[in-house]
């Protein structure tokens, strides 16, 4: 019987930490494409009156699927740093953020998790 109530135990300390680190890293992912990231290399989000950076949101949609998105038309644009209409590149006239944010991220993702696992346990 003590050998059931150790694993028991031993699964809920393994389940919380697991836990800890999905949202750590869902957390870290959405600071990223918003705000940029030393650790990811994405430079966030273009300021040019705050419209784009300010929709973006995350969202807890089940146990381990968290998602962070934006309803605005032109963040692929943004995102691709080309016209969505003519497919030229654009200019990027902010001091802050740039292109390519979520691409960033993404390719970087496991170092996020490295940190969050490194901060947490």
């Amino acid at each position: 019987m003590a050998w059931a109530a150790d694993l028991a135990r031993f699964d809920a300390k393994i389940r919380t930490r697991q836990k800890r680190v999905f949202f750590a890293t869902a957390n870290a992912m959405h600071r990223s494409i918003v705000f940029g990231s030393a650790e990811t290399g994405s430079p966030g989000q273009p300021v040019d009156q705050g419209d784009l950076k300010n929709s973006w949101h995350a969202e807890h949609l089940a146990e381990f699927l968290f998602a962070t998105s934006t309803p605005m038309i032109y963040a692929p644009a943004i995102e691709e740093g080309r016209s969505l209409v003519t497919g030229k590149r654009l200019t990027l006239r902010s001091s802050t953020g740039g292109f390519h944010s979520v691409l960033r991220t993404k390719d970087q993702f496991q170092k996020l998790v490295n940190a969050a696992v490194k901060k947490l346990l």
